[in-house]
């Protein structure tokens, strides 16, 4: 019997996720489960094969991927992250979610990129609410979008740079 890829989201699985050193096996994991739906245009399917328990696991690898976006200096992982968001509650309003959004929102600019560009594409890809959401939190004020607001900081770890939760 083939084993549930979806399986990878299962909390249980995923005890101490958050601190572990950024990537780790599991990071790529997850990278590759959303990158397969998407690239085969099957976000919808995927989207509705996410459920209420996978959240907290999506919205620590979208913690751990804005920090690895920084960090790599790359502009498609904050892609892969706000994509992690938008299946972990945004589309139900998931305040959890929604403040992970600063994290992306404070990055796209260090990667030479724009939070518009990147949220409005990512709005475009999952649709519904969570397009809604992404765009929403752009037309917040500079303050209630801000890493402090939300309850974050930059930080170091042994690796390098890390956004690190004050909560």
């Amino acid at each position: 019997m083939e084993e549930d890829p979806f399986a990878i989201l299962d909390p249980k699985k995923n005890t101490g996720y958050g601190p572990k050193p950024i990537p780790v096996e599991q990071d790529e994991k997850i990278q590759t489960l959303l990158t397969s739906y998407v690239r085969s245009s099957s976000t919808k399917t995927l989207m509705k094969k996410i459920r209420p328990e996978h959240w907290p696991v999506l919205e620590v690898f979208a913690e751990r991927m804005a920090s690895l976006a920084v960090r790599s200096n790359n502009v498609e992982t904050p892609r892969i992250g706000l994509l992690a968001l938008a299946l972990a509650g945004l589309e139900e309003g998931s305040r959890d979610a929604l403040i992970i959004l600063a994290l992306f929102y404070h990055a796209c600019p260090l990667l030479g990129s724009t939070a518009a560009r990147i949220f409005l594409s990512i709005g475009r890809v999952v649709g519904g609410h969570a397009a809604v959401e992404l765009k929403a939190f752009l037309a917040r004020s500079q303050k209630d979008k801000s890493l402090e607001v939300m309850g974050y900081e930059v930080g170091q770890d042994q690796d390098g740079f890390r956004y690190k939760r004050n909560w």
